[in-house]
Order: structure tokens, then C-alpha cells, then sequence
């Protein structure tokens, strides 16, 4: 193990504890103020269902989508990105590579899309997730 993987370690768990001692003490305020009676005012539905849309959409995004999962949604994502790109796409992690491949089953076979292109279709992709999870969510 490097030094320079072992300051990391410290680093992150020092930031990890950070954390919660955060969100441990924003619980407590919030004990405090409904305990005095001076609680914040309720945020309103179409605000939060927003936040929870996002949520899910993120985990959906970060965890299902690249890994090849056969969820039903996952697929449907994946299915409606590659009828807007065109043509069908994989998404890869190579081994040795931490950035995410992204290719693209042409009529010459597969073929590695660009940098532009991929944010671009990493976007689309985004936003396909954004709307599909809305729509199913009740």
C-alpha cells in the first residue's frame, strides 16, 4: 500500500465522520425548534416529490444503467437512448480504465464514441432517466 493510499483512507473517513456529526446535529436542531414549537414550514409537495424523483433517477443512473442490470426500467432507458442515438450502444468499464466506455454498434461494427459525443449522450441519457422515473412514479 502507497502512503499516498493511506492519506487518502485517513482523509475520506475523517470526512466521512464530518458527515455525521452534520447530519447528527441538523437532527437535533430540528428536535429542538418541533420541541419549542417553532418548526419549519412544511415544504411544499411538488418540491419534495421533485427531490425524491431526482434521488431515484441518480441512484437509477449511477447504479443500474451502466452495469448491465436487467431491471425493466433500466432496459426501457437503455432502449430509448439507443432509438434516439440511432444505433444500439453498450456501456463498459475495461479493465485498467476507471472512465466509463461508451460504444456504439455501427454498420462497421462496434466503434468507441467520441468525448463530445458522450456527453452529449450521457446527457440525454439523464434526462430520459429524469422523465421515465417521473412518469412511474406515483
Amino acid at each position: 500500500m502507497t502512503n499516498a493510499s493511506i492519506h487518502v483512507r485517513t482523509m475520506l473517513r475523517r470526512y466521512e465522520r464530518q458527515l455525521l456529526n452534520a447530519r447528527r446535529l441538523a437532527r437535533y436542531r430540528m428536535a429542538l425548534r418541533l420541541a419549542q414549537g417553532d418548526a419549519a414550514p412544511p415544504e411544499p409537495e411538488e418540491i419534495r416529490r421533485r427531490r425524491m424523483v431526482e434521488k431515484v433517477a441518480r441512484e437509477l443512473y449511477e447504479h443500474l444503467l451502466f452495469t448491465g442490470s436487467e431491471n425493466p426500467v433500466a432496459e426501457g432507458i437503455r432502449e430509448e437512448l439507443s432509438v434516439s442515438a440511432g444505433a444500439h450502444l453498450h456501456f463498459r468499464y475495461t479493465p485498467g480504465e476507471a472512465a466509463l466506455q461508451l460504444i456504439r454498434e455501427g454498420s462497421s461494427g462496434p466503434e468507441k464514441v467520441s468525448q463530445h459525443e458522450k456527453a452529449r449522450l450521457l446527457d440525454k441519457l439523464w434526462h430520459i432517466t429524469l422523465a421515465k422515473v417521473d412518469e412511474t412514479m406515483l
